[in-house]
């Protein structure tokens, strides 16, 4: 009898600790999305292949719960850098409220002939490749933007 309520104390401590443990991992709303992510070459519809850190500072998308934010090495936050995301793997879109940030072309970001980069431009981009470290956006009109995890 002894034996048996000790291995049912075990069990059940096992049990609780599992528990406890699973419990507490903390999983982003949007999973391995989340976080800097470093642009490593753009490939515009025309042909044009540019590994960026030749061409422009090194630039970077960053995605948080329901907002992205294009950034760059020393530049100073704006609304046009920010943007309402809306994400439903393997799709992907950015709406730019306040318009495009200045140099939108250096994130990959080319619009459908004659469309202007006004306020309330979406983006949309379809997520063709995905692991922890890299990510592969392919955007409507055929850029390819090839990025890292920062």
């Amino acid at each position: 009898m002894d034996k048996i309520v000790r291995r049912i104390t075990r069990i059940t401590v096992l049990l609780v600790t599992v528990a406890a443990i699973m419990g507490c991992q903390r999983t982003s709303l949007i999973g391995e999305l989340a976080g800097q992510w470093q642009i490593m070459e753009i490939t515009y519809p025309d042909g044009l292949k540019i590994k960026v850190p030749q061409k422009y500072p090194q630039r970077y998308y960053c995605f948080y719960r329901h907002t992205a934010e294009l950034t760059y090495a020393g530049y100073e936050k704006t609304s046009k850098n920010m943007a309402v995301m809306h994400y439903d793997k393997p799709s992907l879109s950015l709406e730019f409220v306040y318009g495009l940030p200045d140099g939108y072309e250096s994130w990959g970001i080319v619009l459908p002939e004659g469309q202007k980069p006004v306020a309330g431009t979406t983006i949309n981009y379809h997520i063709e490749h995905q692991t922890r470290e890299n990510l592969v956006l392919v955007t409507d009109v055929g850029t390819h933007i090839i990025l890292r995890k920062f």
